[in-house]
C-alpha cells in the first residue's frame, strides 16, 4: 500500500513540475513577444513621422512594419502601417497605389471593429480623389468619414473631415459654403489640435483671397502665423508666411512678399520638408521675376526644378518651364524660350496622360473590388470562427495550468511590475524637469539679442502685433521709437568691428536704464538700430526719447569720424491717433528717424511735428 502511495505522490509531483515549467516558458515567450511589439510600434511611429519629409523612407519602414505585424498578429498596427503606406504613395503622386493601401487599411479596420481606423482611411481616400480632381468622389468619402467620426465623438477627426469638405467647395468655387465649413471646423477643434487650427485658418484665408477680400485674408493669415509661432509649429509658420507672401505679391507689395516667402523657405528647409521647399523656391522665383531680377528668378527656378524632379512633381516642373519661357521671351532669347515652351507642352501632355491612365485603372479596380468584397467578408467570418474554436481549446488547457501556479507567477509579476513602474516614474519626472528647463532656456535665447542681451526683432514683432490688436480693439495709447547710432559705419571703419560691438553694448545698457518701465519694450531692430514699444502717450514717449538721447551723449564715447566728436543717436517717434491704424506706427517712426538724420542728427523727431536736441 505504501508503495502505491509513494508512486502516486511521485506522479503528482512530476505533474506539478511540468506545469510550472510550462508556465515559465509562457512567461518567457510573453517577454520576447513584448519586446517584438515594442519594436513594431517604434517602426510604425518612425514611418508615420517620415511621410511628409521622406515618403520613400516611410514606404520602406511601413513595409517592414506590415511584415512584423503579420508575424505578431497585431492587426491594429497592421491597419496603421497600411494607412501610412497609402499616405506616402499619395505624397509621391502614386494615386493607384495610395488608394489600394488605404482601401486595405479601411477593410481591415472594419474587420477588427476599429471605427477610428476606418474613419481615417475614408478621409484619406477622399484626399486621393481630391488630388485627382474627382471632387464628387472626394466629397462622398469625406462625408462618410465625418459620419464615422461623429459616431465615436472624435472631434479632431470630425474637424479634419469638415476642413477637407471646405477644400472641395473652395475648388468648386462655392466660396461662401467653403467659409461656412472652415468656420465650423475651427469651432469644433479641441485644444490639443492647435496645429490643425493653423492649417484650417490658412485654408480659410485662401478662400477670402480667392473672393478678393484681401483684408480678411491678411487678418486670418496673421492669426494663423501668430498661433503657429505660439505653439512652435515650424511647418505651420512656413505655411502661414508663404500665404502672406503670396497675398502681398497679389497686392503689389513685392518687398514684403519676398521677405515672407524667403522666411517660409528657411523654415521648410529647417525641417527638410521637400515638397514645401520645392513650391516655395518656385514662388520666390515668381516674385523675383516680377521685380525684374531675371538672374535671381532663374536661379530659384533651377533649384525648385531640381527638388521637384527628386519628389516626382511633374506639375511643378511644368509651371517652372512656363515661367522660364516667359523670362527668355522677355529678354528676346527666342531659342531658349522656344525650348522651354516645348518642355512645358511635353510635361503637360505627360500629366494629362498619367491622370487619365490613373483614373481608368481606378475605375477598373473599383469594379473588381466590389465583386470580391463579399468573398473576402465570408473568408473573414470563416477564419474568425476557426480562431474562436482554437482559442477555446487553448483556454481550457491554460486554465488548469494557470490555476496551480497562479500565486507564484502573480507575486513575481507584481513585484517586477511595481519595481519597473517606480523606475519609469523617476525617469519620467527627471526627463520632464530637464525638458521644461531646456524649453525655458530655449525660449529666452530665441527672444534675446546675442550681443546686447536686449530683446531681439523676433520678440518685438510678436509684442507689436499683440499691441496693435489691443489698441485697435480698446483704443489705448501706443507709441514706437526707432533710434539709430549716428555715423556708425564710420565708427566701425575707424575703430574696428570689435570696438563697434562694444559701442553697441554700452548704448544698449544706457537704453535699458532709460526704458525701465514695464510698459516699455526695448529691442535691437538690426545693425545699429534699436526700437522701443511704449504703451503710453506721446508726451511720455517724447520725454523718454529725449532722456535717452542726453544720456548717450553724456557717455562721452569718443567718435573722431562724427561731427559731434562723440557717439550720439538720432530718434524717430510715432504715436497712435484715434483715426489712424496702429500697424502704420513702424513706418511713421522710420520716416521720423529719416527726418532726424536729414536735419542734422543727434535729435528726436516726432512724426508730423518738430524735433528736440
Amino acid at each position: 500500500m505504501k508503495v502505491l502511495y509513494k508512486a502516486a505522490a511521485r506522479q503528482v509531483l512530476l505533474f506539478v513540475l511540468l506545469l510550472l515549467a510550462g508556465v515559465s516558458l509562457q512567461v518567457a515567450a510573453a517577454s520576447i513577444g513584448h519586446e517584438a511589439q515594442n519594436r513594431l510600434a517604434e517602426i510604425e511611429r518612425e514611418a508615420a513621422e517620415s511621410v511628409y519629409t521622406r515618403p520613400e523612407k516611410a514606404i520602406e519602414l511601413s513595409n517592414e512594419a506590415q511584415l512584423l505585424a503579420k508575424e505578431l498578429d497585431n492587426q491594429e498596427v497592421l491597419t496603421s502601417a497600411l494607412l501610412t503606406a497609402g499616405l506616402a504613395h499619395m505624397r509621391l503622386g502614386n494615386a493607384l497605389e495610395a488608394r489600394d493601401y488605404l482601401e486595405q487599411s479601411r477593410e481591415l479596420a472594419r474587420h477588427i471593429g476599429s471605427l477610428k481606423g476606418e474613419g481615417d482611411a475614408e478621409n484619406h481616400l477622399g484626399t486621393v480623389y481630391f488630388e485627382q480632381s474627382q471632387f464628387d468622389r472626394a466629397l462622398q468619402h469625406y462625408v462618410k468619414a465625418l459620419e464615422i467620426r461623429k459616431a465615436i465623438e472624435d472631434k479632431v477627426g470630425m474637424s479634419k473631415s469638415i476642413n477637407n469638405m471646405g477644400r472641395v467647395h473652395h475648388k468648386l468655387g462655392n466660396y461662401d459654403k467653403a467659409i461656412e465649413l472652415f468656420r465650423e471646423a475651427l469651432l469644433l477643434k479641441p485644444e490639443n489640435d492647435q496645429s490643425g487650427r493653423v492649417n484650417t485658418l490658412n485654408n480659410l484665408g485662401l478662400v477670402y483671397r480667392a473672393k478678393g477680400d484681401i483684408p480678411s485674408a491678411m487678418a486670418v493669415f496673421q492669426e494663423a502665423l501668430q498661433l503657429a509661432e505660439s505653439i512652435q509649429s515650424v511647418q505651420g509658420i512656413a505655411y502661414s508666411m508663404l500665404s502672406l507672401g503670396e497675398t502681398y505679391k497679389l497686392t503689389g507689395q513685392l518687398t514684403l512678399a519676398e521677405s515672407y516667402t524667403l522666411n517660409a523657405l528657411a523654415h521648410y528647409e529647417s525641417i527638410q520638408y521637400t515638397h514645401g521647399v520645392a513650391y516655395t523656391l518656385f514662388r520666390a522665383g515668381v516674385i523675383y521675376a516680377e521685380q525684374g531680377e531675371s538672374a535671381k528668378a532663374l536661379d530659384y527656378y533651377d533649384r525648385s526644378e531640381l527638388t521637384a524632379e527628386q519628389i516626382k512633381q511633374k506639375g511643378l516642373r511644368r509651371d517652372i518651364a512656363w515661367e522660364k519661357a516667359k523670362i527668355f521671351e522677355a529678354s528676346l532669347d527666342l531659342p531658349q524660350a522656344l525650348s522651354y515652351l516645348h518642355k512645358y507642352i511635353s510635361l503637360q501632355e505627360s500629366i494629362l496622360n498619367s491622370d487619365l491612365h490613373q483614373k481608368i485603372l481606378i475605375l477598373q479596380n473599383q469594379h473588381e473590388l466590389e465583386g470580391k468584397a463579399k468573398e473576402i467578408e465570408l473568408l473573414h467570418k470563416d477564419v474568425t470562427l476557426k480562431n474562436a474554436q482554437l482559442n477555446i481549446q487553448w483556454l481550457l488547457l491554460a486554465v488548469v495550468a494557470t490555476f496551480l501556479a497562479a500565486s507564484i507567477v502573480f507575486a513575481l509579476f507584481m513585484y517586477r511590475q511595481n519595481k519597473w513602474r517606480k523606475n519609469k516614474e523617476k525617469e519620467l519626472l527627471s526627463a520632464t524637469a530637464s525638458l521644461e528647463t531646456a524649453n525655458q532656456r530655449l525660449s529666452q535665447l530665441a527672444d534675446t539679442d546675442f550681443l546686447t542681451r536686449v530683446a531681439n526683432r523676433r520678440r518685438f514683432n510678436k509684442e507689436f502685433v499683440a499691441a496693435c490688436r489691443q489698441v485697435a480693439k480698446e483704443k489705448n495709447a501706443l507709441a514706437v521709437i526707432i533710434m539709430d547710432i549716428d555715423f556708425f559705419k564710420e565708427y566701425n571703419d575707424h575703430y574696428g568691428h570689435l570696438q563697434g560691438d562694444e559701442c553697441l553694448v554700452q548704448v544698449a545698457a544706457v537704453l535699458q536704464d532709460t526704458f525701465l518701465n514695464e510698459e516699455c519694450l526695448l529691442a535691437r531692430y538690426g545693425g545699429e538700430e534699436f526700437v522701443v514699444l511704449i504703451r503710453g502717450d506721446c508726451s511720455q514717449a517724447f520725454q523718454y526719447a529725449e532722456k535717452a538721447r542726453l544720456y548717450i551723449e553724456e557717455l562721452n564715447l569718443p567718435h573722431l569720424r562724427s561731427a559731434f566728436g562723440r557717439v550720439t543717436c538720432s530718434f524717430g517717434l510715432a504715436c497712435f491717433v484715434q483715426h489712424g491704424m496702429p500697424q502704420e506706427l513702424l513706418a511713421q517712426a522710420d520716416k521720423a528717424l529719416y527726418e532726424a538724420k536729414r536735419s542734422g542728427r543727434n535729435k528726436v523727431v516726432q512724426f508730423g511735428f518738430g524735433s528736440g536736441e
